[in-house]
């Protein structure tokens, strides 16, 4: 009985821990000595329509943080609700594209976003389109 109760607390643990790393997929997180972001946000394959993907952008940091510029490569648009977090705050950021001002099947870019620290926010995008 003790060893099926500590089986199942342990499958428990793990469950949450695997659920919790793969919400983290799409969190930007500002620490005091670090930007962390996604390896590469994969859009997957668009076809005709436009797509966006939401994003976190978490400011784990004593101090708020400044969105002073996002600059996109051409096809890609950004929306972000707040350019002032406050400390401990969070606020979404969503990506846009458009397929039909894509010329590559399969593209990688770079979104760059600055703010009042000295590192940008750089977060790689990779999106794929069907053979024209």
């Amino acid at each position: 009985m003790k060893i099926l109760r500590l089986i199942i607390i342990v499958s428990l643990l793990i469950s949450f821990s695997l659920l919790s790393t793969a919400q983290n997929n799409n969190l930007i997180r500002i620490t005091n000595t670090q930007i962390i972001t996604p390896d590469v946000i994969d859009m997957g394959i668009i076809e005709g329509q436009e797509k966006f993907v939401k994003l976190i952008i978490k400011n784990d940091r004593p101090n708020s943080v400044k969105i002073c510029n996002i600059h996109t490569p051409q096809g890609f648009q950004v929306s972000i609700n707040k350019k002032h977090l406050a400390p401990k705050s969070q606020t979404p950021l969503f990506i846009g594209v458009d397929p039909k001002l894509l010329t590559d099947t399969l593209v990688k870019e770079k979104i760059k976003i600055e703010t009042n620290l000295i590192l940008p926010i750089i977060i790689n995008v990779q999106v794929r389109t069907p053979k024209h």
